[in-house]
């Protein structure tokens, strides 16, 4: 039986050997060079309330006390946009932000490769491990989540990322220390970011892997059949 789950914490539900399969995202186009823009900062989501794009909002003005050039950039759209975009104008300073709204794949691509930090901020548990975050890594761009179920099988925190609480008292303090290793340790924060999709969430190698795995339950099964004269 081929069970498919989104992450390894739902392993614990079955008591038998498995094998975990992430949803991989495609490798980047080999023309799309990541250099990032200094302190460019990038929110990509459906800009609804589950989302919690407000939060990203008042994080970012929190960045900015630390990295006074950072500016932001917000990649989609939803109902909630004109919402966010007043909460914008009241806490930002002007020419800091802009909302682009929709762009298609290619666009947002090469958005991340430019980007220095993605903003996560949703703290919705359907989250798991979002694929925005897998293809921003894929152009080294660094990603800031919230401590989502499953989220540290994506992110290893201060190493190709960073977990925090959006919404949580100390994170003020966690931005500060964020900012202080970005200061020091950028690229290879961007560097570990891009290996990391590379190796567990290119798709060509999840593709390869679920064939081989199929392969072998097929030759099991046939092995398995009673010999009948």
């Amino acid at each position: 039986r081929v069970l498919t789950l989104k992450s390894s914490s739902t392993l614990s539900r079955y008591q038998r050997q498995a094998q975990v399969f992430y949803r991989g995202v495609n490798p980047p186009s080999a023309d799309i060079h990541a250099t990032a823009v200094r302190n460019r900062v990038l929110i990509v989501s459906r800009l609804t309330r589950n989302k919690r794009v407000d939060l990203a909002i008042a994080a970012f003005g929190q960045l900015r006390q630390h990295l006074p050039d950072a500016q932001l950039l917000i990649a989609g759209d939803g109902p909630q946009r004109r919402e966010l975009e007043q909460l914008a104008a009241a806490r930002l300073p002007a020419g800091s932000w802009r909302f682009l709204g929709f762009l298609p794949q290619a666009q947002l691509n090469e958005l991340y490769a430019a980007a220095l930090l993605l903003l996560v901020a949703s703290q919705s548990p359907s989250e798991r491990l979002p694929n925005v975050i897998k293809e921003a890594m894929a152009l080294g761009c660094i990603p800031l989540s919230s401590p989502t179920r499953g989220i540290e099988e994506l992110i290893t925190h201060d190493s190709d990322g960073f977990i925090v609480d959006f919404a949580g008292p100390s994170l003020a303090s966690e931005l500060a220390t964020v900012c202080g290793r970005l200061r020091t340790e950028a690229a290879a924060l961007r560097l570990n970011a891009r290996h990391k999709t590379e190796h567990r969430f290119d798709n060509r190698d999840i593709a390869q892997r679920k064939l081989q795995l199929w392969t072998q339950l097929r030759t099991q099964a046939h092995a398995a059949k009673p010999f009948v004269s």
